[in-house]
């Protein structure tokens, strides 16, 4: 029976999914981020000819959305690092 190699009694097959595994959350999170930002500056750009009613409902929704990506970035990292091999 030929042994895989291991790095420090890991096997290489599981590094590499812990390293793939990573990869796919950091760039969940990234794009979080990134949808959230564009969805404001499209929000902001809206609200500039919006009537006085929906100017004051794209800023609740907006700091809705800032708000909400912290605790969703920190679910992603939980989700992720509880994710077995």
């Amino acid at each position: 029976m030929v042994e895989a190699p291991t790095l420090s009694g890991i096997s290489i097959s599981t590094l590499a999914v812990v390293a793939g595994t990573l990869l796919v959350i950091t760039i969940s999170d990234l794009l979080l981020r990134w949808l959230v930002r564009r969805q404001v500056r499209r929000d902001q750009a809206a609200a500039v000819q919006s009537p006085e009613h929906r100017r004051k409902l794209l800023a609740w929704i907006d700091a809705l959305l800032k708000a909400a990506v912290a605790p969703l970035s920190t679910l992603l990292w939980i989700v992720g690092a509880l994710a077995e091999p």
